[in-house]
């Protein structure tokens, strides 16, 4: 009989892990310039297409006169 026999079995989640290390799941962290490039372009491609809206609304009102 082992010392492990008399203590009650460990609640779900409780003891170490099967595998040591981050799970599969988790990938490595993101850089703070791939961040602000993301950030620069989707603003970017944000502000033309305003500017295309701009445009075809003040095209449309002016072509109505």
């Amino acid at each position: 009989m082992s010392e492990h026999d008399d203590q009650p079995p460990l609640p779900p989640g409780a003891g170490s892990p099967l595998q040591p290390g981050p799970p599969m799941s988790v990938n490595a962290p993101i850089s703070d310039t791939t961040i602000n490039r993301t950030a620069l372009l989707v603003g970017g491609v944000i502000a033309v297409l305003v500017v295309i809206v701009v445009i075809v609304i003040l095209v449309a009102v002016v072509s109505r006169r």
